[in-house]
């Protein structure tokens, strides 16, 4: 059976405050689903699949690696899976892994604060010439995002300093890179994937009050509204369902939490 566990009081937006002391004691099958997908799934995971790390190690190294272009999303995912799992049955166990990955994963980040698995000179170009995408695109900003994701996730449960302070060496990257005039993400293509680093902008921002997070966040939701983009807000207030937008994939909810951050 899951053990209880009582969730700490970091700050919550009042429409869910109620749920900031609450408590999960999981037993019957769902506690036994929730034992299994534990043993089987998040204890293991990195350990099968050890590229899930070691894509970070040498991005340069020749013969680069065939690449799918979401590649750098896996170990994010991951982190994000195992701290909501781990919020739901504690264990020590499960604890001292997501402390390990997590340090494995700050260890891999470089200097300049980039996180993923392309070339040097493909960083946050989303076009890298080992990626299967079509036309070599990648979906870099999109890994960085749940990398990011996944660190502020960790660092609300452990209040890990060294997790924050990855989040925010990605997020500084970002902003450099991208509040430079002319840059724009919607320039890079796939819109939907490359613009969810909003919601971990605007995540940051509450956690750091850091202003470039912000302005990178309303400059990105102005984005929206370019050709290729998904225009998101106009189309919801023109009374579209979401299938009816230019961009209705399931990625799309992930710049669409933005908006509920934002407000």
């Amino acid at each position: 059976m899951a053990r209880m566990k009582k969730l700490p009081n970091y700050r919550v937006h009042p429409a869910t405050e109620s749920a900031a002391g609450a408590e999960f004691a999981l037993g019957g099958q769902i506690g036994r689903v929730v034992d299994g997908l534990i043993e089987q799934w998040v204890l293991p995971a990195p350990f099968s699949n050890p590229e899930m790390l070691e894509m970070f190690r040498d991005p340069d190294r020749l013969p680069l690696r065939n690449r799918v272009p979401w590649a750098g999303e896996f170990a994010g995912k991951y982190l994000t899976h195992a701290v909501q799992v781990y919020r739901l049955a504690p264990s020590r166990k499960l604890k001292n892994q997501i402390k390990w990955f997590v340090k494995e994963l700050i260890g891999l980040q470089n200097e300049d604060g980039y996180l993923g698995p392309w070339p040097r000179d493909c960083r946050l170009t989303n076009q890298a010439p080992n990626s299967s995408g079509s036309k070599q695109s990648t979906w870099d900003t999109w890994g960085h995002y749940h990398i990011m994701l996944g660190l502020l996730l960790w660092h609300r449960e452990s209040r890990d300093r060294k997790a924050l302070a990855c989040c925010r060496r990605i997020g500084d990257l970002l902003c450099r890179h991208f509040l430079k005039p002319g840059e724009r993400m919607a320039k890079t293509g796939w819109e939907e994937m490359n613009h969810a680093p909003i919601h971990a902008l605007c995540l940051l921002y509450k956690e750091t009050g850091k202003k470039d997070y912000l302005d990178l966040a309303r400059q990105i939701e102005k984005e929206f509204e370019a050709p290729g983009a998904g225009d998101y807000v106009r189309e919801a207030l023109a009374g579209k369902e979401f299938f009816q937008t230019p961009k209705p994939r399931w990625e799309s909810l992930h710049p669409i939490m933005a908006l509920a951050e934002l407000y």
